[in-house]
């Protein structure tokens, strides 16, 4: 994430604690977690179900999205059970 992407990723997740996010990339949800805590790294992490989903996840991201900046803005944010 850019430095601005992670300020506004660490400012969503501080007022949604004990919330659902979901991460929704094109039509397919990456990732849905409960917010324990503010994510002030602009990092997430997750573990896959196996090598090959991953590597699924890896070669979808590498070739189909342009690089954008990340962040509340650019993204439709989630909040549900």
């Amino acid at each position: 994430m850019t430095e601005s992407g992670a300020i506004r990723l660490e400012n969503f997740t501080q007022a949604n604690v004990g919330s659902v996010i979901r991460i929704v990339i094109g039509d397919r949800e990456f990732s849905r977690a409960g917010i324990a805590a503010p994510i002030d790294s602009g990092k997430l992490q997750g573990t896959f179900s196996s090598q090959t989903a991953a590597l699924v996840w890896q070669r979808m991201l590498a070739g189909e999205f342009p690089v954008t900046p990340c962040g509340v803005e650019s993204a439709e944010i989630a909040i549900g059970h």
